[in-house]
């Protein structure tokens, strides 16, 4: 037997308040019955979990549906346009869906900041007018407190810094850097993670922004772009034994994901490290440097590790 609509609205707003119920620092006022046109109520999102008024972040309005459907990361879900537009007015949402069918409900969201939901809308296949309803990903919210509590700090922190633009037309790098601006400013990347290497997996999913801030201006403004392909590098001291004797390498890690890096010896050797929950792939890779001190240090190198079948 199928569910009716207001059962279906009520079990997926009683799913969401036991997920958000993982954060200490939040407390929820979501109400059933669409007493609202577009808005099923707030989050509010304390520094502490005391929750005192003095310490609010932030009051992050939410919208809540329910499907009677497995989830499927492949499929998004159908909003309408005019309801995204309603959002960009308002500074943003946080929209969440939980699909019932699941043999545990899947809690999924979209964080609908004012740059996501402008994209969505000028989407190749979402600009006519008369485009109805709009596909939007969603995804499952996470299920531990501090991935949960990201979630919300990071949609904060992003609705600061682009609500004043909901209504100014967002450029792009390639825009800015064909225009006869005098390029005087900095771009910025900013993002809220348990640690520094967190920013390539926020890269890899295409919630990285990015920001140009002109100098003498006061706040930076968002542009268009995603950064997608981020890489980072870092210096790091590594003492490897040698024939017996420890020599000390500045290496350089080259971090693609924080479990896809690379150590570069400088020798013309260098081994990639790719780990995963059942185990780590080690590749090997060696070029001839064309400093020949360089080059045997890499070949006594290769002879070590060949010998040893270990390098730490």
């Amino acid at each position: 037997m199928s569910k009716s609509s207001k059962q279906i609205e009520e079990d997926a707003i009683d799913y969401l308040k036991l997920a958000l119920k993982k954060s200490k620092h939040i407390h929820r006022e979501i109400s059933e019955g669409d007493r609202e046109p577009i808005w099923d109520g707030h989050i509010y999102f304390y520094k502490n979990t005391v929750k005192k008024n003095i310490d609010l972040v932030e009051r992050i309005p939410v919208q809540v549906k329910g499907k009677d459907d497995h989830y499927n990361k492949n499929k998004g879900y159908s909003i309408k346009r005019n309801n995204l537009e309603h959002y960009l007015n308002e500074g943003g949402v946080l929209y969440f869906v939980v699909y019932l069918k699941d043999e545990t409900p899947t809690v999924t969201y979209a964080s609908l900041t004012p740059k996501v939901i402008k994209k969505i809308l000028h989407g190749k296949n979402n600009k006519k007018t008369n485009t109805i309803n709009i596909s939007v990903t969603m995804k499952p919210l996470p299920d531990n407190e501090v991935e949960l509590n990201l979630v919300f700090q990071n949609f904060i922190q992003k609705r600061k810094y682009q609500k004043g633009f909901a209504h100014v037309e967002l450029r792009s790098q390639e825009s800015l850097f064909n225009s006869s601006e005098n390029l005087d400013g900095e771009f910025q990347i900013k993002f809220i993670g348990k640690e520094y290497l967190d920013i390539l997996e926020y890269a890899k999913s295409g919630e990285l922004d990015l920001y140009y801030k002109p100098k003498g201006a006061t706040i930076a403004e968002p542009l268009l772009d995603d950064i997608f392909d981020l890489q980072l590098f870092k210096e790091n001291e590594m003492h490897v034994q040698i024939q017996g004797n420890e020599k000390v390498y500045q290496t350089i890690f080259k971090y693609k994901t924080k479990n896809d890096y690379t150590i570069d010896f400088r020798n013309g050797c260098s081994i990639n490290v790719q780990e995963n929950l059942e185990n780590i792939l080690i590749t090997l890779k060696f070029s001839f440097s064309n400093v020949l001190s360089k080059r045997i240090d890499g070949l006594e190198f290769i002879l070590e590790l060949q010998k040893i079948k270990e390098l730490f």
